[in-house]
């Protein structure tokens, strides 16, 4: 059938569907859906999960799935009466409306069961229904106490209060803290309820860590094309393994490419680096798309160490050191090549970028001057060595985790060979964000600004930045020279990544620069060329007032 209200829905809007059973024959025959946004009916048989889907409870018209979102309307004795014996239905509950206001889990859970429905699970939406990022299983204890440990950012007083208050009222065990979330979850089969949970972490072929135990899954969504299955048994306080799950099978590559990476990447570095990687555990097929499964990989992510109210400047710094001089050590064992600067480096880390970006956004004045000048000063790197590394592609505060001295370096599915120092770039810029709590898109230009082209009179943490940098360029043997050129390539090449994820993930516009925060920062480099290019070198953005902490810069060849 087709959504009379017309259009597509977003493909994040079905992500509620990785909590469900899987049907037996792959798909469910015909699926109700109450509520949602328009286009969704299309997304759903698109994605494979209905052959038909309507959107009435008809009587005479039995279904096997029903979906009740939040902004649908239907009671349980209504569902049990369309379902079939051994039917599905995932049922959503926003307690802050008026018909939901003295609907606790328990009488949500008791009215079903009237019902001759079977309660299977039940999650936290988090943050809301409109903007999920992560469905949090109620009904194991540890689940809770894991993402407050790791995953909620106290930034802020106010944060941390309510932190103190979660822990004092609930314990952090799920199942008391399901009487006071407000946007809830519930799935339920039609009469007796089967072992089991839901279909993505019940597969056959997964690996011994996650087989023939009762797990619930906690699902992260914050990817656009593939969400990240936690899954979690009764007394775990960690993930028993990590499942990456693409939501098309044309984002399967990514997926792949991951585990590939994983395995080259344990068979050739050394012990201390190794650890820091995820253990890859092979991939699945379920129905057209491969899951792939990791080991579960401890440690704090670093947004929130280094973010969280409360922590020392120490602390916040040694985050920055240890991700720095882990990434220095991976690129040296990691290397690949050591060209001279030449032509064909000019055309492939120069020409070809600037060529795709003119393509995809177009070029303003300010943006030709910068283009123009980097190729001069590009021509003058002629004979200098580039070394060719593993780059990470997502080397960020939110990717590397930290338990004591050691570090987890996560989400490996846009890695491959490139110039070194990209990946440092942009960590720093982004933990200079952490540290100065940037959370809104004109807060963290201001700290790119200021990182790299401002006076940053008695700012330590810029100095550690500028540290960092110069360090890693001695580690690397590299010219300091090639870094004006590689902060230019770094932030047109995010600026292109995410114009490919938009399209990727159908948020395009129909102008081509909406909603591409890079585009901001490649201005700001346009803005500063003068200076980014001048002194050819790392010093050349570094103002005088941060003399008294920079290192001194490798000399230049």
């Amino acid at each position: 059938m087709v959504d009379p209200r017309g259009g597509r829905a977003p493909l994040r809007a079905a992500d509620w569907r990785f909590l469900l059973p899987h049907p037996p024959g792959g798909r469910f025959e015909h699926l109700v859906l109450l509520g949602g946004p328009p286009g969704l009916t299309e997304r759903l048989v698109e994605v494979g999960l209905a052959r038909e889907v309507s959107h009435t409870i008809a009587p005479g018209k039995p279904a096997d799935a029903v979906v009740v979102l939040h902004d649908g309307r239907a009671v349980p004795h209504e569902i049990a009466r369309c379902l079939v014996p051994g039917g599905v239905l995932y049922y959503e509950v926003d307690r802050r409306w008026l018909r939901f206001l003295s609907s606790t889990p328990g009488r949500v859970r008791n009215s079903m069961r009237k019902a001759g429905l079977s309660p299977t699970a039940m999650y936290a939406v988090v943050p809301d229904f409109s903007d999920h990022r992560m469905y949090l299983p109620l009904d194991v204890p540890g689940a809770l106490r894991w993402y407050v440990a790791t995953l909620y950012n106290a930034f802020g007083p106010w944060q941390c209060l309510l932190e103190r208050v979660l822990r004092a009222v609930t314990g952090l065990d799920g199942r008391r803290f399901a009487a006071f979330a407000t946007r809830l979850a519930v799935t339920a089969v039609a009469g007796q309820a089967r072992p089991g949970s839901a279909s993505i972490v019940e597969l056959p072929g997964l690996p011994p860590e996650v087989q023939g135990r009762a797990l619930r899954p906690l699902v992260l969504t914050y990817g656009g094309d593939r969400v990240v299955v936690l899954p979690f048994g009764a007394g775990d306080t960690q993930p028993a393994a990590v499942l990456k799950v693409p939501k098309l099978p044309g984002f399967n590559g990514r997926t792949e490419n991951e585990q590939a990476t994983l395995h080259e990447l344990w068979s050739r570095l050394d012990h201390p680096v190794r650890r820091a990687i995820p253990r890859p555990l092979g991939t699945l097929r379920h129905g057209e798309v491969t899951i792939a499964v990791e080991g579960y990989a401890p440690g704090e992510p670093l947004f929130r160490s280094s973010e969280r109210w409360g922590v020392s400047q120490r602390e916040r710094l040694d985050d920055l050191r240890l991700a720095a001089a882990w990434l220095g050590e991976f690129h040296l064992q990691t290397e690949v090549g050591r060209p001279v600067w030449d032509a064909s480096a000019l055309s492939r880390w120069v020409e070809q970028p600037f060529g795709a970006y003119g393509r995809t956004f177009g070029v303003t004045g300010v943006e030709e001057r910068l283009f123009a000048a980097t190729r001069t000063y590009a021509g003058s790197l002629s004979g200098t060595p580039l070394p060719i590394v593993m780059q990470h592609r997502d080397y960020t505060v939110w990717n590397v985790a930290r338990s004591g001295l050691e570090l987890a370096v996560l989400d490996w599915e846009g890695s491959r060979p490139g110039p070194a120092l990209c990946d440092l770039l942009h960590f720093a810029i982004h933990w200079y964000d952490a540290v100065r709590r940037a959370h809104d898109e004109a807060a963290r230009q201001r700290c790119f600004r200021r990182l790299l082209f401002e006076r940053g009179r008695g700012d330590p943490f810029r100095g550690a930045v500028h540290e960092v940098l110069a360090r890693y360029l001695e580690r690397l043997g590299m010219s300091p020279r090639l870094y004006p050129l590689l902060v230019v390539y770094t932030w047109v090449e995010l600026a292109l990544r995410r114009a490919d994820q938009q399209r990727l993930q159908e948020e395009t516009h129909r102008d081509p620069r909406q909603g591409n925060p890079y585009l901001g920062y490649v201005a700001i480099l346009a803005e500063h060329t003068g200076r980014l290019l001048a002194d050819g070198g790392l010093g050349g953005t570094w103002s005088r007032s941060d003399e008294s902490t920079a290192p001194a810069l490798p000399s230049r060849p």
